[in-house]
């Protein structure tokens, strides 16, 4: 499978729902364009200690609840700030790779 996958901090609850809806509007873009079949992006508030996990992709939103716990959002919020290379893409590939 192929996906790709973002990084953006921000400081302040206005700038998480912001810099959510910029990057949700952006990802089908950049699934195409990128030809991936899933794309995700972490949003890290360094202020308050948490990271927001948005998805865009078929079964995307599956492989992150997975791997990160459900969500009655369009986002999976974890506590803490996940690192890209030691949380995020172990914890996804476990889940992309086990699934048919």
């Amino acid at each position: 499978m192929r996906h790709g996958g973002a990084v953006v901090n921000s400081l302040d609850e206005s700038s998480q729902v912001s810099l959510r809806k910029r990057m949700l509007s952006f990802m089908p873009t950049a699934l195409l364009s990128r030809e991936r079949e899933m794309v995700f992006a972490m949003i890290l508030n360094k202020t308050a200690n948490y990271t927001d996990i948005i998805y865009c992709g078929e079964g995307a939103k599956e492989a992150a609840e997975a791997a990160f716990g459900q969500s009655d959002t369009d986002y999976i919020r974890c506590q803490g700030q996940l690192s890209r290379k030691n949380d995020f893409i172990p914890a996804i590939s476990k889940v992309c790779l086990t699934q048919p």
